[in-house]
């Protein structure tokens, strides 16, 4: 009985001490944001996510819980089994915690099955890293399981058989083993108490990545796992029929959308990365400069944290979707879109796409060509060694090159045009060699150095297209599709200014610069856009006139909400509903509401679609 106490409890540990170990790594490799804790919230991390380790490790432990109970008359096969069904767990669960700590500096999310979707495109995924990062990782991963592996089989042998156990002995030792997988749901649990383990159990700071770390990769995936539901509602705040109707009348005054007289040429540059918080820091003096020249909406927030994201919702003026991800991601539901392209292209405008990377990244060929585009410039079409300057693709003085040549090409053929370029050398990993404003290795320096290599070809850029005579009958739309990093300044991943972003109409078709302080969202460009084209389109609930007043902007993540209007701001943490208001507060009822029922609408729209 002894012995199976003993390897019962040291199969436990196992699992316990890798799982620590796993926590010790995404510290380590999260050291820029690790660096912003003290000693003591770094001990925390470990202390208050025990409760959630220790319940991952009793899922793991219930399989050999129950092999363990053969183990009075099987030792020899039992411990075999044991040991293959541990190095099959120490595979998976070594390239989950590999991939959840490399990917969270980039999307500030924790390991979750919606992120599976990107796996499809494993292009997008392989460039994320050099060839010889993927050689370093796969050494790494060769090298975690086998010592973890050795270290299972040499430090917890398992007993053999002792000829002086009797039956009722061994069937003693069984019950005694059914006992013991039975108890496992205490830590399963997290305890005696009478609500089951959830992330509120290891949530203890008001610093998210505190919180964020200290959870259970392998807890949280297979949480996510369990309540993914593909046709069912995350959230739900009240009936349907009210979501509709609060979503559909809002409430805000409409205002009225100056309309160009001379329907000008149209050019939207769409920027990775951009943070108007960076710009307004002189990050981005260039783009700066311009905001004083043009229409600038200092008051912009993005739909969500990724490219897709922001494509759809700049393109297409659809919002980011909790759970789901991007539109963009489905491609059975793309023809039902909207789009900006689409409006040009039916009311006779020459359209194009300029891109400096792989274009079926994130499904944009499909959107492009579904969007009536099929003049598409992408990585393939700049020279070998251009394209290999940056790992995501050709930088950005030579997309702008292309854009130029296509602009003076459309041009050339008398009819209107309407081109969409996208930038990639503000994309991590911020590979800009060849520029040097910020000096520096670490996370931060290295995004305001790309950053400012991104504005600086843009400002020489729009020198340029001064220059060529094409500027006076031209809009240009400056914004982008999401922000970046920004809790390496302070603003965690809730926080409404982690979401806020350019928006600059300028160019000659602007005659009078102003700066427009209400709240929008880049959803909000497509219906502003088309009404100030004189284009007819249908009505999206999803997409209001930004000369409006009373507006208000929402953005999502799989783990978190929010929603910011002139009057109030706030967060919903959808692991535990608590709200945290930046601006105003919870007295503001209607706009409690009008949060709500837009975020429930859009999940309803898009699971009808």
């Amino acid at each position: 009985m002894k012995r199976l106490l003993l390897q019962y409890f040291k199969e436990s540990a196992f699992w316990l001490c890798f799982f620590l170990f796993l926590k010790g790594l995404f510290l380590l490799c999260n050291y820029d944001q690790t660096a912003s804790l003290t000693a003591g919230e770094i001990a925390c991390v470990f202390w208050h996510g025990l409760s959630m380790d220790l319940s991952a490790a009793g899922y793991l432990m219930c399989f050999p819980a129950l092999m363990l109970c053969l183990l009075p008359w099987f030792p020899v096969t039992t411990g075999r089994i044991i040991q293959g069904y541990t190095v099959v767990l120490l595979c998976v669960l070594t390239l989950m915690g590999f991939g959840d700590m490399l990917t969270y500096g980039d999307w500030g999310v924790r390991l979750n099955v919606g992120m599976l979707a990107y796996l499809k495109d494993w292009r997008g995924v392989l460039m994320n890293f050099a060839w010889w990062q993927w050689l370093l990782l796969c050494a790494l991963l060769a090298l975690t399981v086998g010592c973890w592996s050795l270290l299972h089989s040499r430090w917890w042998r398992y007993p053999v058989r002792s000829k002086a156990d009797g039956v009722w002995k061994r069937i003693g030792q069984t019950a005694a083993g059914l006992l013991l997988t039975g108890l496992l749901i205490l830590p399963i649990r997290g305890g005696l108490n009478t609500s089951p383990m959830s992330f509120s159990n290891v949530w203890f700071s008001p610093k998210l990545y505190a919180n964020h770390a200290a959870c259970n990769c392998f807890w949280g995936f297979m949480s996510s796992v369990v309540h993914y539901k593909a046709d069912e509602l995350p959230v739900r705040y009240m009936t349907d029929d009210e979501a509709a109707s609060r979503t559909e009348s809002d409430g805000t005054e409409q205002g009225s959308v100056p309309v160009f007289a001379q329907q000008p040429n149209v050019l939207l540059v769409l920027l990775e990365s951009f943070s108007q918080y960076l710009v307004e820091e002189g990050v981005c003096p260039r783009l700066q400069q311009l905001e004083t020249e043009g229409i600038n909406w200092t008051g912009c927030y993005a739909s969500g944290s990724r490219s897709d994201k922001g494509m759809a919702a700049v393109a297409a003026g659809y919002p980011a979707l909790i759970q789901f991800g991007s539109i963009l991601n489905y491609e059975d539901k793309l023809p039902s879109l909207t789009t900006l392209p689409g409006l040009f292209t039916d009311n006779g405008y020459r359209c194009a796409f300029l891109y400096g990377g792989d274009v079926n990244f994130y499904n944009n060929r499909i959107f492009m060509l579904q969007s009536g585009v099929t003049d598409i410039t992408e990585r393939s079409d700049f020279p070998f060694h251009v394209a290999a300057m940056q790992k995501w693709g050709a930088p950005d003085e030579y997309l702008y090159d292309k854009v130029l040549d296509k602009a003076k090409e459309q041009a050339a053929s008398g009819q209107p045009w309407f081109l969409m370029c996208y930038n990639i050398s503000s994309h991590p990993p911020f590979d800009v060699h060849s520029y040097h404003r910020y000096e520096g290795d670490d996370t931060r320096t290295k995004f305001c150095n790309s950053l400012s290599y991104a504005d600086s070809c843009l400002g020489i850029f729009t020198d340029r297209l001064k220059a060529s005579g094409l500027w006076d009958n031209t809009l240009v739309v400056i914004t982008s599709d999401h922000t970046a990093y920004l809790p390496l300044f302070g603003y965690d991943i809730r926080h409404p200014e982690s979401y806020r972003i350019p928006m600059l109409w300028t160019g000659g078709a602007v005659r009078r610069p102003q700066s427009v302080s209400s709240v929008v969202s880049q959803t909000d460009l497509l219906e502003t856009l088309s009404t100030a084209m004189g284009f007819s389109h249908p009505v999206s609930a999803f997409s209001r006139n930004m000369f409006r007043q009373g507006g208000f902007a929402t953005y999502y993540r799989d783990e978190v909400w929010g929603y910011v209007s002139d009057t109030v701001s706030y967060s919903v943490d959808l692991s535990t509903g608590a709200r945290c208001f930046y601006s105003g507060s919870s007295v503001d009822t209607a706009a409690l509401r009008q949060g709500e029922a837009y975020t429930q609408y859009a999940l309803i729209d898009f699971l009808a679609r």
